[in-house]
């Protein structure tokens, strides 16, 4: 049965599912639900990419519980995007010159929420499968708390992977300037982005960014529907926030704003 599917769990039964670093623990009792989960450290490639979900005997530590006046025992597991925008770095110093546009892809952690109910859904908790450290995008007078990727915008994308913990952008940047485009940060508003599946691999929509010039703000546009990368996806989990037909906002971060120069 594939990860995301929806599950009746007996009851007072212990389930464990794993999906990269992180595990999660499932149990329902009577009208109540209990979720416990931890990051484990990086050991190995392969340990990294199992994924599967399974009753286990041996239950976790710390257990949050959610009670309810009528009990369920159907519950399902679904990938999001992180509830902040992320930020990225490129993998190596890169001028993009005046009138030219550049395709990246991103690799992005994803959060796992965590569905009782068999009819209105009720989330339960929203777990990320990666903790990523905090960083303030913009300047001291304008700006938002954002989320900092470990990982590169890249110019190719990585062999496909059954990994189902993590997401690929791609992000497609238009110099629409008279300069050449030189950035150290790059900002996603990933809370506009559903998660898409196709075999081996998790897809979000693609952005469009058009770069005006100076510190001016971008047009951001989020294209609607899978992206046209590896055939044909199914669509996993919608957007957080449904994007207007364009959003206009800062998406660069360069040198001089870094050094205040």
């Amino acid at each position: 049965m594939p990860i995301w599917d929806v599950r009746r769990l007996d009851s007072g039964g212990c389930y464990e599912a794993k999906l990269g670093l992180l595990r999660i623990w499932l149990k329902h009792t009577y009208q109540d639900w209990y979720v416990a989960s931890e990051l484990a450290p990086f050991m190995n490639r392969r340990q990294l990419l199992l994924a599967y979900f399974r009753s286990v005997k041996k239950e976790p530590a710390g257990w949050r519980r959610w009670v309810f006046e009528a009990g369920t025992g159907t519950v399902a597991l679904a990938p999001h995007m992180p509830d902040r925008s992320v930020v990225v770095q490129p993998d190596m110093p890169l001028r993009i010159p005046p009138s030219q546009r550049a395709l990246f892809f991103v690799t992005i952690p994803l959060w796992i929420s965590v569905t009782v109910g068999d009819g209105d859904r009720v989330t339960l908790c929203d777990i990320p499968t990666t903790l990523l450290s905090n960083t303030w995008f913009g300047d001291f007078a304008v700006g938002e708390l954002c989320y900092s990727l470990r990982s590169r915008a890249k110019r190719k994308v990585e062999p496909a992977e059954r990994a189902v913990h993590s997401v690929v952008c791609p992000v497609q940047v238009t110099n629409a300037s008279a300069s050449p485009l030189e950035f150290q940060h790059l900002c996603l508003s990933s809370e506009y982005l559903s998660v898409y599946q196709v075999p081996g691999r998790m897809w979000t929509n693609r952005i469009d960014v058009l770069y005006q010039g100076g510190d001016q703000e971008s047009q951001i546009t989020v294209v609607q529907g899978a992206p046209d990368v590896e055939g044909e996806a199914t669509l996993v989990s919608p957007a957080r926030t449904v994007a207007q037909q364009s959003l206009v906002r800062k998406s660069f971060q360069f040198l001089r704003t870094l050094t205040g120069m």
